[in-house]
């Protein structure tokens, strides 16, 4: 049987709601919480999402990629939503060492200071895009 062949419709359905409906019904609450302070708001992505890199990895892994793909499109769509004090880009952490990546190269402090080092070099440019750990923009 084909990973295809085992894919079950909940399991599916809690990806999306962990990764990209979940992240999307708390920015809605903590948006009102804003105020015209300059805002960020980090959605964690991930380069299994990129379409271009798509055909990079055989692990199919579909819930996971499909649902952060649908995490970046939603923060490019609420660009246009947001109050203008209010920024959002989709972040590739890189390969932080957790349990689900054992092999992870960066410890989460690590990726959580690269992330910051973002915020801090903060351009209008990175509004409403998927970046890496080093603030470039992935190219679709």
């Amino acid at each position: 049987m084909t990973v295809l062949g085992s894919l079950d419709r909940r399991t599916l359905l809690k990806m999306f709601d962990i990764n990209a409906i979940g992240p999307l019904m708390v920015i809605k609450q903590a948006v009102k919480l804003m105020n015209d302070s300059p805002a960020f708001i980090i959605n964690v992505s991930s380069d299994r999402a990129s379409l271009a890199n798509a055909m990079s990895n055989s692990n199919a892994n579909y819930g996971n990629k499909a649902s952060k793909a649908a995490l970046n499109m939603l923060t490019k769509v609420m660009v246009f939503d947001l109050p203008k004090n209010v920024s959002v880009l989709a972040v590739h952490p890189g390969g932080v060492h957790t349990n689900m990546n054992p092999n992870g190269s960066l410890q989460p402090r690590q990726a959580a200071a690269k992330i910051h080092r973002i915020i801090q070099n903060w351009g209008l440019k990175l509004n409403g895009q998927f970046v890496y750990n080093d603030g470039s923009i992935h190219q679709p």
